[in-house]
């Protein structure tokens, strides 16, 4: 084999090594919300450092890619004879008149309140910026959207 076919062989292997980075960075890059792994309900408590009722589910997570500042959303379906104590717990939060710039409810389809009953913004104890909304959209249950954003 001479040198001009040995250096063809390793631009090409160059190549190949090129092409397969670049597509599993765009892989890791275009992957969809749906590809992201939800925090468990018990992630989120700790998170907003609130504890919700027995029967409440996680319903739909979003996250950011940015694992420097933590910053996703979560919808919840809480039941409604359940939710009380929720809203006890919540209302004990010292409010905060704050928003967020670039509001990942913006990124999601599902972040759609129909009747919002309650809004709350604080901030936890790690100074990590909470929103809550709680909206009545079906009959029997309470759906809480959440932003948390470190």
């Amino acid at each position: 084999m001479n040198k001009a076919e040995k250096g063809v062989i390793i631009f090409s292997k160059a190549i190949l090594v090129m092409v397969v980075s670049f597509s599993i960075i765009l892989w890791f890059r275009w992957k969809g919300e749906n590809d992201i792994p939800p925090k468990t309900l018990e992630q989120i408590e700790n998170d907003i450092e609130i504890s919700t009722p027995d029967g409440t589910l996680l319903q739909n997570f979003y996250t950011s890619s940015n694992v420097v500042d933590p910053h996703w959303v979560a919808k919840l379906l809480m039941p409604e004879k359940q939710y009380v104590n929720f809203n006890t717990s919540l209302s004990q939060k010292t409010n905060l008149s704050a928003s967020i710039e670039n509001s990942l409810a913006d990124s999601t389809s599902w972040w759609q309140p129909i009747h919002p009953v309650y809004r709350k913004k604080y901030l936890t104890d790690s100074n990590a910026f909470v929103s809550i909304l709680c909206s009545r959209d079906d009959e029997t249950n309470i759906t809480v959207y959440i932003e948390y954003a470190l």
